[in-house]
C-alpha cells in the first residue's frame, strides 16, 4: 500500500510541476503576444499619421498639392464617366513672400490661417 501511495504522490507532484511549467510558458507567450499587438497598433497609428502628413499642409490642414491633384483627377474621371460638368475654384495669394520678408514667418503663418 505504501508503494501505491508513493507512486500516487510522485504522479501528483509531477502533474503539479508540469502544470506550473505550462503556466509559466503560457504567461511568457501571452506577454510576447500583447507586446506584438502593441507594436502592430503603434505601427498602424504611425502609418495613418504618415498618410495624413503626406496629403495635408501642416500649417492649415488643407489638402496639399499632391492631394489636390489626386482629388481633381478622381473628380474629373467621375465627371467624364457620368458626362457631367465639373467646376474648380482656385485661390492664389500672389505676392505673399513680402509679407514673410517684412513681418516674419510667424505673422505670415497667422495670415495664412486667417485666409
Amino acid at each position: 500500500a505504501s508503494t501505491h501511495n508513493l507512486i500516487f504522490i510522485a504522479t501528483a507532484v509531477n502533474i503539479v510541476l508540469v502544470s506550473i511549467g505550462m503556466l509559466i510558458i503560457l504567461h511568457h507567450q501571452y506577454r510576447d503576444f500583447t507586446s506584438l499587438v502593441d507594436v502592430q497598433v503603434r505601427t498602424e497609428q504611425l502609418s495613418n499619421e504618415n498618410l495624413l502628413l503626406a496629403n495635408k499642409d501642416s500649417l492649415t490642414g488643407l489638402p496639399n498639392r499632391r492631394q489636390f491633384f489626386q482629388t481633381l483627377d478622381a473628380a474629373m474621371s467621375e465627371a467624364l464617366a457620368l458626362r457631367s460638368k465639373l467646376a474648380v475654384g482656385v485661390l492664389d495669394l500672389d505676392g505673399f513672400k513680402p509679407v514673410n520678408d517684412l513681418y516674419g514667418h510667424r505673422t505670415g503663418d497667422r495670415l495664412l490661417m486667417l485666409v
